[in-house]
């Protein structure tokens, strides 16, 4: 399955969200009480009911956001069910794929995602680590094409010399490509985004991290943009012991315990005092540029305030940043 504009096209999210509560009554419910899974939400009541917002949770391992979406709904059924973004290269797998879409997920390509899917489609194979780092750096723009003539492959050659076009006909460069596909994807997972908070009424849930770890690692500023463009309040999330339950890749838990610690919430619009600011396209080019600041900032407090609700073991041995 292909995360691409075509399949962006065809999320369709529920508000009432009857695959997960499918999932929840007859899979995940059974599996925590027989395997004696004691799932905690403490503070829960910091929680809006009268409105949607993002959860900023820390990512441990595969299914953490899992115990916390069974319990929330358990203790207070009239918080608004779920979305969670997910990353694009899970989707490579068909039925894992299916199974997000039909569950209330969105999915979340990277640049990273976008330059091995399309040297697969070019070359009909798994790019590798060297291959992936020199297109890599071409995107970041930390090498040039006309100094890589004696580490360009064959395999490479093909790829950046293939033709390529996005809206017009105008031919434009393998790393121009990559960066104006990237932010057209991303544009679409704001308005997926928006929809999901503002017409089918579903909180977010967000790892700002963009991947997982046992202790707590540097911050993205994704929600950063997520939450200044909407002004949905940010709730943070600490998560501990999630690990512990699901130590691998299979989604059936083990005894174990779980502890979700909510933070207060935090509200975007108290990053940006000029109002006018607020007027950008969220994942732009524009955007990095004029709210730098503001984005790193609420980024920042979002991560350290996910530290604070951690137990000692999840929390980051250095201090916090964002990258």
């Amino acid at each position: 399955m292909r995360i691409d504009m075509d399949h962006m096209e065809r999320i369709r999210l529920s508000t009432n969200a009857k695959l997960q509560k499918t999932l929840g009554r007859f899979f995940v419910g059974p599996n925590y009480f027989f395997s004696k899974v004691d799932i905690q939400i403490e503070n829960i009541e910091r929680i809006p009911t009268d409105e949607t917002v993002i959860f900023a949770l820390n990512h441990t391992d595969r299914y953490n956001y899992w115990p916390f979406q069974y319990k929330m709904w358990r203790m207070n059924p009239r918080l608004p069910y779920t979305t969670t973004w997910v990353k694009g290269d899970y989707y490579n797998n068909f039925v894992l794929g299916k199974f997000f879409d039909w569950t209330n997920n969105i999915p979340v390509p990277s640049r990273g995602y976008i330059i091995k899917e399309d040297f697969r489609d070019i070359i009909n194979r798994k790019i590798s680590q060297f291959e992936y780092r020199l297109l890599r750096d071409l995107v970041n723009g930390k090498k040039q094409i006309q100094k890589l003539s004696e580490e360009i492959t064959e395999a490479l050659k093909t790829v950046l010399e293939y033709p390529r076009h996005l809206i017009d006909e105008i031919k434009i460069p393998y790393a121009e490509y990559i960066e104006r596909y990237y932010r057209m994807l991303m544009a679409k997972v704001a308005e997926i985004n928006f929809n999901a908070l503002f017409e089918k009424r579903l909180n977010v849930i967000i790892f700002p991290e963009g991947t997982r770890s046992d202790t707590l690692t540097s911050g993205k500023t994704g929600i950063s943009h997520l939450a200044l463009k909407s002004r949905a309040k940010v709730v943070p999330v600490g998560c501990s012991g999630s690990d512990t339950i699901y130590p691998g890749n299979s989604p059936v838990a083990k005894k174990g315990k779980v502890v979700y610690r909510v933070g207060m919430p935090i509200d975007p619009r108290d990053f940006i005092e000029d109002e006018r600011k607020m007027d950008f396209v969220p994942f732009s080019r524009d955007a990095e540029d004029r709210l730098a600041d503001e984005l790193h900032d609420f980024a920042l407090q979002v991560m350290e305030a996910i530290n604070e609700l951690l137990d000692e073991r999840y929390r980051s041995l250095q201090p916090v940043t964002v990258v």
